[in-house]
């Protein structure tokens, strides 16, 4: 580092989990002026370092896509995380999920996003067996993957985080889901209860929740249409990229009124 400058550590990962670099991080996070910190969890370790450490979301500039009416929409559930098989206790959760949406209803349909080998997963014979159509998608451009979720009718976004690693992960896909237009069904992990207003997306790690909210939305295209509008002006007022840069902007600014730890 040079000297006489002052530093600001930006961080979106729980990195400091990794013991080839806690001791490098706690020492960085503490001399620097300040932190800009991805989601709550991370905060809470960077402040036993820096008290100066400020929450901004991972943002991103809303893509502008033609969303179809959920009217004109066919009742298919996506899971959008690349290579489900890599998180195994997710695609657990999600698989007894659609397993008990099956008993209840005909023809679910199920979309994924992968280039594996699909068949040869034991969760896709278990969805398979349970009467579960699924569907594969290739991996794609970001702008292509947002255009391809906006014939989808729910979103889910399982987290798990028995690693913890994974209980610093910010919004991940639910920003593919919301340029989409899609209804999210979300785990109550990470900062997502922060995110979601009453009426623009569901939170809960119950699955027996999961199970009736999927059941009720695929059935009421004009609640979908209502919560993917709330979620969108959610998305624009607090998880767009201008509303990083003026977060970002004024705590830049106030950095610059204080003295460096490190001299």
């Amino acid at each position: 580092m040079l000297r006489g400058h002052r530093y600001v550590y930006d961080l979106d990962d729980a990195d400091f989990h990794d013991p080839k670099l806690t001791v490098r991080m706690e020492r960085d996070v503490a001399e620097f002026v300040g932190v800009i910190a991805g989601s709550r969890y991370i905060a809470r370790w960077c402040r036993q370092f820096q008290p100066n450490t400020r929450i901004v979301w991972t943002c991103a500039r809303p893509i502008e896509v033609a969303r179809p009416d959920h009217r004109d929409r066919a009742p298919t559930i996506v899971w959008a995380q690349s290579q489900p098989e890599g998180y195994p206790a997710e695609f657990e959760f999600v698989t007894g999920v659609m397993e008990a949406l099956a008993r209840r209803r005909k023809g679910v349909r199920l979309r994924l996003y992968g280039d594996g080998a699909p068949g040869e997963s034991d969760h896709v014979a278990r969805l398979e067996a349970a009467g579960v159509t699924v569907e594969w998608m290739p991996f794609m451009e970001y702008g292509a993957f947002v255009r391809s979720l906006c014939d989808m009718s729910v979103g889910l976004a399982p987290l798990r985080p028995q690693a913890a690693f994974s209980r610093g992960k910010s919004f991940g896909k639910i920003l593919a889901y919301l340029d989409a237009g899609v209804p999210v069904i979300a785990s109550d992990e990470v900062d997502n209860a922060l995110l979601f207003e009453s009426g623009s997306g569901v939170v809960s790690n119950d699955p027996e929740v999961w199970v009736a909210e999927i059941d009720r939305l695929l059935d009421a295209p004009e609640i979908r249409n209502e919560m993917s509008r709330k979620a969108d002006r959610i998305y624009r007022q607090r998880l767009s990229v201008d509303v990083a840069v003026d977060l970002v902007e004024a705590f830049l600014l106030d950095c610059l009124d204080r003295e460096s730890p490190s001299g």
